[in-house]
């Protein structure tokens, strides 16, 4: 068992003595319930994909070195019938002396039969020791199994990290995996461009570890915003900071910028405005109500690069005001959709009105 350390009654692999769950999500996620060689069946659902694929890559290791080796058989939930997947767990391995059965889209086998789930529940209650049953899915309904699988092996769900673990996953994932340190800031910046998805997360350090590979390379703000392209939907984000600058002529340039070059549906920049006006309007009330800003920003979920542009702008806006632009941008937004206005034109004035009303004071 050398190569291996005991986190809470289970045996996963190490590296000089350190359990190899030792970046910040896992660390918090995964060790609470971790497959190990003495499961007979595990459940992996969720659907972050990077977790998935890494507990996965973990089982068949653990499972490699307990019984110094491992066959690997896939089948599709969607198309296996139960006697192919019953027969390669009880049929012993020509090549290994322990097998991996992977049942992918498990959710779906299940719902196919009622007869399926019963008859895992009876393998459940006693699975050959010659094999390990895995089956995946990306939703999962509780049940009587669940009961009898935690008897012989675990349940887990794949749940996607906050934005700060996520961060902080990123600033220790690309140091170990890649090879190149990411500052904190980078990596904050790479989390709301990217999102918390840990398997597009780590595809981008790994592009960004290349482009700064070097003698003392590291990856700083600058070069994630660079080289990381926001989504359109995440573009269209940009046009809330734009306008709340309180500039008429940098709300309509960015406005343009988004129908032109980024090609973002106008429907999703008249649904962006409604969003500014919404949080102006709570955060108006709340800043006037003695509610510190970080407060008002956490509860009105106003986060990202145009934070304090967006504070700024309800600390000089009334609730009343923010509200009638609210009304406003719902009255044009039917407008355009039944033909009554153009929609370039109608979101062109709007962005001119809004910033017009919310400049900052000669």
């Amino acid at each position: 068992m050398s190569n291996f350390v005991r986190i809470r009654g289970c045996w996963h692999p190490s590296k000089n003595g350190e359990s190899s769950y030792d970046d910040p999500y896992m660390a918090k996620a995964a060790k609470p319930s971790v497959p190990d060689a003495s499961h007979r069946i595990v459940v992996l659902h969720g659907k972050e994909s990077f977790l998935l694929a890494h507990h996965t890559q973990q089982l068949a290791h653990v499972l490699e070195e307990s019984h110094g080796g491992l066959d690997r058989f896939s089948f599709d939930g969607n198309t296996v019938d139960l006697a192919d997947i019953l027969d390669e767990l009880r049929t012993f391995g020509l090549m290994s002396p322990h097998k991996l059965v992977v049942l992918e889209n498990a959710d779906a086998f299940l719902a196919r039969d009622e007869g399926y789930r019963r008859a895992f529940e009876r393998y459940a209650s006693d699975p050959v020791e010659s094999a390990t049953l895995l089956m995946r899915a990306e939703t999962w309904r509780a049940s009587k199994l669940d009961k009898l699988i935690v008897k012989c092996g675990c349940v887990i769900k794949l749940a996607a990290p906050t934005e700060n673990v996520a961060i902080q996953w990123c600033t220790k994932r690309c140091q170990s995996a890649h090879g190149v340190p990411i500052d904190s800031d980078a990596a904050g910046l790479l989390v709301m461009r990217v999102g918390t998805d840990l398997a597009r997360l780590d595809s981008e350090l790994a592009k960004l570890a290349t482009l700064a590979s070097g003698e003392e390379a590291a990856i700083n703000k600058n070069l994630v915003a660079e080289m990381v392209v926001l989504s359109r939907e995440e573009q269209v984000w940009e046009i809330q900071a734009a306008v709340a600058t309180g500039r008429p002529d940098l709300a309509l340039s960015k406005l343009r910028e988004l129908l032109a070059v980024s090609r973002v549906p106008e429907q999703l920049i008249f649904w962006a405005l409604g969003d500014l006006a919404r949080k102006l309007h709570g955060a108006s009330h709340m800043r006037r109500s003695g509610l510190p800003s970080g407060a008002a920003a956490k509860q009105m979920q106003i986060f990202g690069a145009g934070r304090q542009a967006l504070l700024d702008a309800a600390g000089r806006i009334a609730p009343w005001r923010a509200a009638e632009l609210l009304n406003r941008i719902v009255h044009a937004d039917r407008q355009a959709k039944t033909g009554q206005a153009p929609p370039v034109r109608t979101l062109e004035t709007l962005v001119l009105q809004m910033a017009d009303t919310l400049k900052v004071p000669t």
